[in-house]
């Protein structure tokens, strides 16, 4: 009976052991399939970040260099604009000017009446070059604040542009950080699932004496 009961516990004991090794090889094969699968997926997800990370830099190099062209541009036509319309006005004024002197001289060379008539027609000429100078010098300020302000909201919305841009960079880096700290816990598994494997055969080894106790106690 107790030789016959040895036997069988002894069977027991290395059926037991085969299966356990045969359940941690499968684990350790699954584990393994897990653990390649996981590292393609990471490096699918790191390279798809840096993709994006490239794409989102070169965004934003093109809105700062469209933000400073466009700026430039704007100034550039304003000054311009601002420039002829200046111009302009003292043309005129030279003219009025040059045609008030002339109108003045023809008037010295009248008598009574003549004479200050055309004194006076010049003078108004004169008040109405200097009015209308001053009005289009006044148009010039205008549209030259107009363009430095619109030459400022184009920067502002540039910058506004910008700051979505870096924020949507921060976020892509944070989680290229988050994925590589996820491929070093990953790296860091495989050293600890060797030293787990051998506890696990260990294991299946001290327990299968107490089946068979248990069955020589039966």
């Amino acid at each position: 009976m107790v030789g016959a009961a040895r036997s069988e516990a002894d069977r027991i004991v290395s059926e037991a052991t085969i299966e356990g090794n045969s359940l941690v090889e499968k684990a350790r094969t699954d584990a393994d399939e897990l653990l390649i699968g996981a590292r393609r997926d990471a490096t699918a997800i790191r390279q798809r970040a840096e993709e994006l990370r490239d794409r989102i830099t070169g965004e934003i190099e093109e809105l700062h260099e469209r933000a400073r062209r466009e700026a430039a541009e704007t100034m550039k036509s304003t000054g311009d604009r601002c420039d002829a319309l200046i111009k302009a006005a003292e043309e005129q004024l030279a003219k009025a000017e040059a045609k008030a002197k002339e109108l003045v001289s023809e008037a010295n060379s009248e008598a009574g009446k003549v004479r200050i008539a055309a004194v006076k027609k010049a003078e108004g000429l004169l008040k109405e070059a200097e009015q209308k100078k001053a009005r289009l010098v006044k148009e010039a300020e205008e549209l030259k604040a107009e363009a430095v302000r619109e030459a400022r909201r184009t920067v502002e919305e540039g910058k506004r542009e910008l700051e979505i841009l870096v924020r949507r960079r921060e976020d892509i880096n944070a989680e290229i950080s988050r994925v590589q700290d996820v491929l070093e816990a990953l790296e860091s598994f495989e050293t600890p699932a060797a030293g787990k494997d051998g506890g696990v055969k260990a294991g299946a080894t001290v327990g299968a004496p107490r089946s068979g106790g248990k069955s020589s106690d039966s």
